[in-house]
């Protein structure tokens, strides 16, 4: 997962990681995968949740919509450094 780390020291370093022209590295269609797993992490979670919450578990129902929650924060993120508002 070295891509992780790199992207992320590059944000730290207040690096656009999409360079001087704004073309994304070979990288890209990675990114916009993570991005769909995240999509589909974020509907698994949420019923899973909702399930919990229905079973009146709240305890666990609290913890994934929190999780839910990171996950959507995460994609956003990637929305962001791809370019899709």
């Amino acid at each position: 997962m070295r891509l992780n780390h790199d992207l992320a020291r590059s944000v730290q370093a207040g690096v656009d990681p999409l360079g001087k022209d704004g073309a994304m590295p070979a990288d890209r269609a990675e990114l916009s995968s993570l991005q769909s797993s995240l999509s589909q992490l974020v509907e698994r979670v949420i019923g899973l949740a909702e399930a919990a919450q229905r079973d009146r578990d709240e305890k666990v129902a609290g913890d994934l919509f929190a999780v839910e929650r990171s996950l959507v924060s995460a994609r956003r993120r990637l929305e962001r450094m791809l370019g899709e508002r």
